[in-house]
């Protein structure tokens, strides 16, 4: 009772109660951790005990069976066959494991039924009792029913999984040979189970019959070590490195070889913007030529340019890169061979309006006069100058 949390009651309870009075203990067994509790509670106790520790009821016959962890399901139906008029509590380590396995000895027609702790205590009650008058002859159970549970008519015990603590195994087996009766009390054992084995055996200081198969350590070729727990998620010591890791390097990581930087954007924007905008790094450039170029993008899925936006793809003239303009000696420009005084085309510095008509009253282009007036214009900044007529 108290390694289930009534210790903290207890402690409430002691310093509330009077300095002389008599203080009894019982417990089934006298472990190192009990013989402590009482020394802090009781002053100078005497102790009685019916039997010596760990010693199991003489009535008891004890048996193991060695078998693999996934052959245990359907051998434990086949020996509940053999005595399905006796009742039987089953011991399993894990309450979704006992959940599981009374389903299926449900599926294959036993009357059972389950306690553990996912369970309240008026269904581990209710277990309790048809177990006790005969409406289910199956009780599929934790550790929670290994102490203080008294149904006389339990004559098999089966340690479907062995405890971590080997002191349960002694709990667990004493649920039979109550009253003066006889039971049994059947092991089996996993390959991964020879520890708690060797402990159980360590505690009860001898080795259990063996009824089936033999000592996994003994097989050779048997790994008798308990599987490692996997990580349930992120990433652990030893865990492999995610994909995008290694952006940047087909081949996986060197240490010897500088590493390439991540983009911290979306393709084509600038890091962290939306997309559409200028690269923010060389290698995000790239990036977005690799995209644009890709064979899986098809021409009919890419968008139009927008139009007069500088786009490096471009093959049309006018969106090319200009070219500076050269200059005579006299500092005046000297335009192309369509970009004359008075011309109207494109290219000419002073163009036409869209209905022909010159852009200045008198003819003449509104600009700098052809004789240049004192310095001349180097740094191309100034305004133009008209000329005084």
């Amino acid at each position: 009772m108290l390694d289930l949390g009534f210790i903290h009651a207890l402690r409430q309870i002691a310093p509330l109660l009077a300095t002389e009075r008599q203080t009894m203990l019982f417990s089934a067994t006298m472990p190192k951790h009990m013989n402590e509790l009482a020394s802090t509670y009781l002053k100078s106790p005497e102790r009685v005990a019916v039997s010596r520790p760990g010693e199991v009821a003489d009535k008891i016959t004890q048996e193991v069976h060695f078998v693999a962890g996934t052959a245990k399901t359907d051998f434990l139906i086949e020996k509940l066959a053999e005595h399905r008029d006796d009742a039987a509590i089953v011991f399993a380590r894990t309450k979704h494991g006992s959940e599981r396995l009374m389903k299926a000895l449900s599926k294959s027609g036993y009357a059972t039924d389950s306690v553990h702790g996912n369970k309240s205590q008026g269904q581990r009650q209710r277990a309790i009792d048809s177990l006790r008058s005969g409406k289910i002859k199956v009780l599929v159970a934790t550790d929670v029913a290994a102490r203080g549970l008294d149904i006389p008519d339990v004559r098999f015990v089966y340690n479907y999984d062995l405890p971590n603590v080997p002191e349960n195994y002694i709990h667990r087996i004493g649920r039979t040979a109550r009253a003066g009766r006889d039971g049994r009390a059947i092991a089996f054992v996993a390959p991964d189970e020879m520890s708690e084995l060797k402990d159980v055996e360590k505690v009860i200081k001898g080795e259990i019959p063996i009824a089936s198969g033999r000592r996994w350590d003994l097989v050779p070729g048997v790994d008798t070590r308990k599987p490692k727990r996997q990580q349930s998620g992120g990433r652990g010591k030893g865990s492999p490195r995610r994909d995008n890791d290694t952006w940047g390097d087909t081949k996986p990581w060197n240490k010897d070889k500088p590493r390439a930087s991540k983009p911290s954007g979306k393709p084509g924007g600038k890091p962290g913007g939306k997309p559409g905008g200028k690269p923010g790094a060389t290698l995000a450039g790239k990036f977005v030529s690799a995209f644009e170029n890709h064979p899986s993008k098809s021409d009919g899925d890419a968008k139009p340019a927008h139009k007069n936006s500088w786009n490096t793809t471009h093959n049309d003239p006018t969106m090319q890169t200009p070219k500076s303009k050269q200059r005579n000696q006299s500092g005046g420009r000297i335009e192309g061979p369509t970009g004359g005084a008075g011309d109207s085309g494109p290219s000419g510095k002073f163009g036409a309006k869209p209905n022909g008509k010159p852009s200045h009253k008198s003819g003449k282009p509104a600009g700098r006069s052809s004789k240049p007036k004192g310095k001349p214009n180097l740094g191309g900044n100034a305004k133009p100058q008209r000329s005084k007529a």
